[in-house]
């Protein structure tokens, strides 16, 4: 029986490890940075993923200049 206990204690602390480490990573990659990303996309020559996040960026943040800046750069780069 003391082998039963020891075994669910360290599963215990495994799943609270496991709970622990993802409520931690999850907002870390959140909070990449959407201009490098961004840019990325671009570089990629995916135009319009890049075309889509940057309106997700200007829907909270209107106000971001390089945000707008970089929307004209698509455009420029679109077959429209």
């Amino acid at each position: 029986m003391g082998s039963r206990g020891a075994n669910f204690c360290m599963l215990k602390a495994l799943l609270l490890w496991v709970l622990l480490a993802a409520t931690f990573l999850d907002p870390l990659q959140a909070q990449v940075n959407p201009s490098a990303r961004i840019s990325q996309l671009m570089r990629q020559n995916r135009l319009d993923d890049a075309e889509k996040q940057l309106w997700a960026v200007l829907t909270r943040e209107p106000e971001q200049a390089w945000a707008l800046r970089t929307l004209g750069t698509i455009r420029l780069r679109q077959p429209r």
